[in-house]
């Protein structure tokens, strides 16, 4: 089967977090489709690129990002020249970013609304959202029920969903000598925190300030994980 684009560009900050390995996996599995993808590191680490309407420019891959995803076989953009047969695609948090260009053969994946939100405050207004999100050239990406119900209640019809998977190394067993309930207080800490003060005699494993290896052991030892917003405890995780 012939790819529908030659090129797909995914756009990753040079992090070690869920998105980037999410951004990570999509353009591993495309290239494993038969496709063609490669990975264009914008930002952290002196990772930066510069975008036209018709080429994009990065200045170094992430090394940190090549280290930790190898297992991914991430192929780092340099330049590329944008034709009618290249598609982009990049994180939510870039939605300033994809307004200064043209958003054909372009999709947001809304891998966290909350940083969307944080990261441009035009999102508060309805007026942006209702403009921003009525641009039906614009492909929206959805990983989650609760992205899929943000975007779909402001006005988004180019809509699909793309999930990506948890790696095998998160399901090494452990011992269990606690009753722990993991969460993720960075989205949602306010109503985290009120949830875990009101809990007595609970025993709770923050996902804070860790590297892979450690949040693969906090849920190895935990029976319960948490997921959390801004406004609601959005599902309970039982292994």
């Amino acid at each position: 089967m012939k790819p529908r684009y030659d090129e797909v560009v995914v756009f990753s900050p040079s992090a070690v977090t869920g998105g980037p390995e999410a951004l990570h996996q999509l353009s591993h599995a495309i290239n494993e489709l038969g496709g063609s993808s490669r990975i264009a590191y914008y930002a952290g680490d002196d990772c930066r690129c510069t975008a036209s309407i018709d080429s994009i420019t990065c200045t170094k891959a992430s090394t940190r990002c090549l280290e930790s995803y190898a297992i991914y076989d991430p192929k780092p953009l340099t330049t590329h020249r944008i034709t009618n047969s290249t598609f982009l695609v990049m994180p939510e948090i870039l939605t300033l970013f994809v307004e200064r260009r043209s958003k054909r053969n372009s999709a947001l994946w809304w891998l966290s609304v909350d940083h969307a939100k944080k990261n441009n405050e035009h999102l508060r207004y309805a007026n942006y959202r209702h403009e921003f999100f009525s641009k039906n050239e614009l492909n929206h990406f959805y990983q989650s029920d609760y992205a899929r119900s943000y975007i779909v209640e402001n006005g988004a019809t180019t809509i699909a969903p793309l999930y990506d998977y948890v790696d095998r190394s998160f399901f090494t067993p452990h011992a269990i000598e606690k009753h722990h309930i993991a969460l993720f207080p960075a989205k949602g800490e306010a109503l985290a925190s009120l949830f875990c003060s009101q809990q007595k005699g609970l025993s709770f494993l923050q996902i804070k300030d860790m590297d892979r290896e450690q949040v693969a052991h906090a849920l190895n030892v935990s029976l319960i994980y948490i997921l959390t917003s801004d406004t609601t405890l959005a599902r309970i995780a039982c292994p």
